[in-house]
């Protein structure tokens, strides 16, 4: 398998799946796909587009001094419905531990996830 996978539970009520390359390398291109399920894990497929996007990621380094503000893989309309998967493309300039941020929005509640990653 080529890909690793992290969970969330979130209030019970959400579950969300984080899912990135097995080795997140520095300075290479990254895929990361959050997948936002319910507390049964079925998949949530009627999320919203909160602020213009199907959801927002913010990733952090161990000593604060990277800051990524990703965008998702996709451009979607304001009036979007979708889901389960919300796929972020990025570049991590240097190995470390970083925390990565997921946000999301469900039936008008907002959805946000951590998880520790770990770039070398």
């Amino acid at each position: 398998m080529n890909d690793k996978q992290y969970t969330k539970n979130i209030d019970g009520k959400y579950q969300v799946n984080l899912t990135t390359p097995k080795e997140i390398k520095a300075n290479e291109d990254a895929d990361v796909t959050f997948n936002i399920l319910d507390a049964f894990e079925n998949p949530i497929i009627d999320l919203e587009s909160p602020m213009g996007a199907s959801g927002h990621s913010v990733i952090v380094s161990r000593d604060v001094r990277q800051f990524l503000h990703v965008h998702p893989s996709k451009e979607v309309q304001s009036n979007w419905r979708g889901g389960p998967a919300v796929s972020f493309k990025t570049k991590f300039t240097y190995p470390g531990l970083y925390k990565a941020w997921g946000q999301f929005q469900h039936q008008g509640r907002i959805i946000t996830a951590d998880f520790i990653l770990e770039v070398v």
